[in-house]
């Protein structure tokens, strides 16, 4: 627990500006629920240096997804991209079980095709836009908190 509480102050003192704190986590956020699962770090951290953000605060963000989160996570993507599109040729069940597979590669990726790719991608997409919108707000809002509250506004 003190890990994560060093890791959370680390976080908050690197860079005091609200702003890019909470971008970063807004940016970790929208990449992390993107299907790209393994692949996060690479653009997280591209975007970070670019934009000159937070690059803690979005490696942070990008733990939305991991071992234990990425099949409901991207299976709401999914259903949320179906929903949006009225795509409706597979069903969320068959989906998990693509997720849950144990000979997960590639060409199986591609043999799913347009009809399963693209609700997950849009679903992905709109998922990730509201809940980094979401994400750096209340970020934003309780980072201001916390430095007016340690005197460190800059």
């Amino acid at each position: 627990m003190q890990k994560i509480k060093d890791f959370v102050k680390r976080i908050l003192v690197e860079d005091n500006s609200a702003h890019s704190i909470a971008m970063g986590l807004a940016i970790g956020v929208f990449i992390g629920l993107l299907p790209i699962f393994g692949f996060q770090m690479i653009p997280v951290v591209a975007i970070s240096i670019r934009f000159k953000i937070n690059k803690l605060a979005a490696i942070a963000g990008v733990w939305v997804t991991n071992p234990f989160t990425f099949i409901p996570i991207y299976s709401f993507n999914y259903w949320v991209g179906q929903k949006v599109m009225a795509f409706r040729t597979e069903d969320i069940k068959t989906f998990k079980n693509f997720l849950t597979s144990t000979n997960f590669t590639w060409e199986t990726l591609s043999n799913l095709g347009y009809s399963t790719l693209l609700p997950l991608v849009v679903g992905s997409l709109l998922n990730g836009a509201v809940f980094s919108l979401i994400v750096y707000l209340i970020s934003k809002f309780f980072i201001i908190k916390w430095h007016i509250r340690n005197k460190k506004i800059k």
